[in-house]
């Protein structure tokens, strides 16, 4: 049988961004619950915006709120994103595969 000591938790509710401390996380099948349940996304060339891309993402701190997200850079003001209904699907790429997202 093997062990694991877990030392510390984290996640982000938006890929790429920091990841955050939390005491405690629920897993299901997919993963931690929460976790990048949110990813930036580039409507016009239909791709996810990602971290090999833009390495300043891995500084932002970003946090679920009852209202949206909370989304702070470094050196900027934090930002409020309220929740907003999906308006529709958008097929984008992501590592050359098609990903299908709420937006």
């Amino acid at each position: 049988m093997h062990f694991m000591d877990v030392v510390s938790l984290g996640l982000s509710p938006m890929k790429g961004t920091r990841h955050l401390a939390v005491p405690s996380l629920s897993l299901d099948r997919y993963g931690p619950v929460g976790d990048r349940e949110f990813c930036l996304v580039d409507p016009e060339r239909r791709g996810v915006i990602r971290t090999v891309q833009h390495p300043e993402l891995v500084g932002a701190d970003v946090s679920r709120l009852p209202e949206g997200l909370r989304v702070q850079l470094p050196g900027q003001s934090a930002l409020t994103m309220g929740a907003a209904e999906p308006r529709g699907f958008l097929d984008v790429e992501y590592w050359g595969a098609a990903s299908g997202w709420s937006c």
